[in-house]
């Protein structure tokens, strides 16, 4: 009987927290502004209003453009549906020229809008103007117009990556020990005087079992274990060909996000070991588009 009655009254109060629907929000800032919005573990809720809470949440997250709070037994469900932002409204009457971006050489120019301040050809510095937004007239008044363009340029990029030849290694295990802790709603009993690991080549996984049935109903009881390893360390040679290899893929991957759909004419790598350290340089020479837009005032 009192274990029927406790299992009655544990289901009044929230102990799971299930959020979906999310791609740019975390589960931990959509947890706490549930939190801020008067929903946590163990949280008293049939007096809750979930049309109260959904409404907060609203209010509180820009990214969101509807959500949905259930509550029910001992769980609490969040589903976001997130704001698709709408894409920038070309302004024709504002007045701008089309700058330089970057450093490099003119292969392309494809003017729309604007009077050329620059050709193909032409050598060009971040910040030159290619395009003005101001059309000039010899017969009329001068006018101020939106300028738009594409640039396409030759452009070059020196990028380094190093890494130190030696590393502090883990090797084999000395010890381990297994903790065993028992949570009970918001609080965790602990079966030893001190769970810290005062050393740091070790590694240590923590589980959590919650007692849930279905995951529909939970119960305000889980346990937590923790398993520790101390590990011996050895001062040992990286793999110097696997590590070149993997910082030129790296190298690669960052001057690809670097001209961001640009293409990649011509590259090529040098590697250097000295002082204890292993220096990999890509040298490449890429076509992008160099144009972005800066307003100005009249």
């Amino acid at each position: 009987m009192v274990f029927v009655v406790l299992l009655a009254a544990s289901s009044l109060f929230i102990w799971n927290i299930d959020v979906s629907g999310n791609k740019k929000l975390s589960d931990a800032e959509i947890i706490r502004t549930l939190n801020d919005c008067g929903i946590n573990y163990g949280t008293f809720w049939p007096p809750v209003s979930s049309d109260i809470v959904r409404s907060k949440m609203l209010l509180k997250l820009d990214d969101v453009s509807w959500i949905t709070v259930n509550l029910h037994n001992s769980k609490a469900e969040v589903v976001v549906h997130e704001r698709v932002r709408k894409p920038e409204i070309y302004d024709k009457d504002e007045f701008c020229d089309i700058v330089a971006e970057k450093t490099g050489i003119i292969t392309k120019m494809s003017v729309l809008e604007g009077e050329k301040r620059a050709d193909v050809g032409d050598s060009v510095v971040e910040g030159d103007v290619l395009v003005s937004g101001l059309m000039q007239s010899e017969t009329g008044e001068d006018r101020f117009v939106h300028a738009k363009a594409e640039v396409e340029a030759r452009t070059w990029y020196t990028l380094t990556a190093v890494e130190p030849l030696n590393h502090t290694m883990k090797t084999h295990a000395e010890s381990s020990k297994r903790r065993i802790r028992l949570v009970f709603g918001k609080n965790v009993i602990n079966f030893c005087s001190d769970s810290r690991n005062k050393r740091t080549a070790c590694d240590k996984i923590i589980k959590y079992k919650d007692m849930s049935v279905n995951s529909v109903f939970s119960f305000p009881v889980g346990i937590l274990s923790e398993h520790t390893e101390q590990k011996k360390t050895e001062n040992r040679m990286i793999d110097v060909d696997a590590e070149t290899e993997r910082l030129k893929q790296d190298l690669m991957a960052e001057l690809e996000r670097k001209i961001d759909g640009g293409e990649i004419k011509d590259y090529s790598y040098s590697v250097a070991d000295d002082n204890g350290l292993l220096t990999v340089t890509l040298h490449a020479e890429c076509i992008e588009n160099i144009s972005i837009e800066r307003t100005n005032d009249k």
